[in-house]
């Protein structure tokens, strides 16, 4: 039950590099941190769980609507303080959708420029260049999404569960693949050095997102109803047709992603 919550604990982080573009410091330090912020994050999520389950009896957490909120106010023995983390937690809850709209707005923008998504996304504004059109946007359908109603809510929550597994483990073949195929690519943060730590670390990685993402299927603990699936099979297919709208014929190479936006400007020409 834990392993499968534990998906969108870690959704979130991508925000930084999405966003490195923009940021004025050295690209090593954007690496490490990732890795810092990601580290912080499950020492932080492990000591709410600690003290969330020790603060109160079992049967009393289960039958808690906010186990974690009721946990506080009964260490504290104060209603009071229950609302103080409820309100913590909101604040909480604001910044991560602030966090989230940065960065997929900066990828929404980053599709756009290589093709995939129609130009219009990749719009700047003119005084502050940011992605003005991919804002307005994401912001749009984000104000509207609340007006379907919480069991589709549910359903696109679901859903997300095994497309950020899918978006881990793509992570994790492409990081094997380019330490075989382009060792010698620029690397300002190398992970696992230039040994064989590297390739044990991305093969873990490997493997335990295909096993996180088996929690899933029908049969398993964590097995999703037919409208989850239906809603990540329709993403994925769309994800497809946008996906083959890249130019063709593109080699791989160190200068790949520069050949690929050349080859997207000649066609808009």
């Amino acid at each position: 039950a834990v392993l499968v919550a534990v998906p969108f604990l870690f959704i979130g982080f991508d925000v930084i590099p999405q966003s490195a573009e923009e940021v004025n410091i050295p690209a090593k330090q954007i690496g490490k941190l990732v890795v810092v912020s990601v580290v912080l994050a499950t020492i932080w999520y492990v000591m709410v769980v600690l003290t969330t389950a020790s603060a109160m009896p079992a049967a009393q957490l289960a039958g808690a609507d906010i186990a974690t909120a009721d946990a506080f106010g009964a260490m504290f023995g104060s209603e009071l303080m229950a609302k103080v983390l409820i309100a913590g937690g909101i604040a909480g809850i604001l910044t991560s959708w602030n966090s989230l709209l940065l960065g997929a707005s900066r990828l929404v923008y980053s599709l756009a420029r290589s093709g995939m998504l129609p130009s219009w996304f990749g719009t700047l504004h003119p005084e502050y260049r940011t992605p003005a059109n991919a804002l307005v946007f994401i912001g749009g359908i984000s104000m509207l999404a609340p007006f379907f109603g919480a069991e589709m809510l549910g359903w696109l929550v679901d859903s997300g569960a095994p497309s950020i597994i899918v978006a881990y483990f793509l992570v994790s073949v492409t990081f094997l693949v380019l330490r075989k195929r382009e060792p010698m690519m620029d690397r300002p943060l190398r992970v696992g050095g230039n040994g064989i730590a590297g390739t044990i670390i991305g093969w873990t990685s490997v493997l335990l997102t295909a096993a996180l993402f088996s929690l899933y299927m029908p049969g398993m603990p964590a097995s999703l109803s037919w409208e989850p699936w239906a809603i990540f099979a329709i993403w994925w297919a769309l994800g497809a047709i946008f996906f083959f709208k890249v130019p063709a014929g593109i080699k791989p190479g160190e200068d790949a992603e520069e050949r690929v936006l050349e080859a997207v400007m000649r066609r808009r020409r």
